[in-house]
């Protein structure tokens, strides 16, 4: 079945007989850049307030941030600094939804950019965690898994878009 797409902007027109379908693209713009972006922005909150630093104990969780911050002042700059990370994460997110959504010549590479992006600053947060807290397994999972997920998604949307990527020619 042949699926022929239309993308209109700024009064161009370009229909592209594809062979392709577009449910996981629709997916991406409707939903999933949208999550992305929303969980980015309620990120930096828990690093703009310190609950990104939890123990728990038993059924209680406990939001040890004065603590770090008293032995390890520098946590809290690094802190800000990654809500900041995620603040502008969750504007890329947006910025790529719309790129995206528009057919926009280099929209797919602005996506591999943002999931790279992201699965970096990940990496980052747990490797400044490590140098400035010490050494935790829960870091070195984080590393292991942002670098997987990033790279399975990166990969996944590379072979999704390559059989597109005449579609975005706006």
């Amino acid at each position: 079945m042949t699926n022929t797409m239309t993308n209109t902007t700024a009064g161009m027109t370009n229909s592209t007989n594809t062979g392709c379908k577009m449910k996981w693209h629709k997916f991406t713009i409707y939903f999933a850049l949208f999550v992305a972006a929303i969980s980015s922005a309620f990120s930096s909150i828990s690093y703009f307030n310190g609950h990104i630093h939890t123990a728990i104990n038993g059924s209680n969780i406990i939001y040890n941030s004065a603590e770090i911050y008293a032995q390890h002042p520098m946590m809290q700059t690094f802190d800000i600094l990654f809500g900041v990370f995620s603040v502008l994460m969750a504007v890329f997110y947006i910025v790529t939804r719309f790129k995206l959504a528009g057919f926009k010549k280099n929209a797919p590479k602005l996506l591999y950019a943002a999931l790279g992006v992201s699965s970096f600053i990940g990496i980052a947060y747990a490797l400044t965690s490590i140098i400035v807290l010490g050494f935790s397994m829960t870091h070195i999972i984080t590393i292991i898994g942002s670098a997987i997920i990033g790279i399975i998604e990166i990969a996944i949307y590379a072979v999704y878009y390559s059989k597109r990527s005449e579609l975005f020619t706006n």
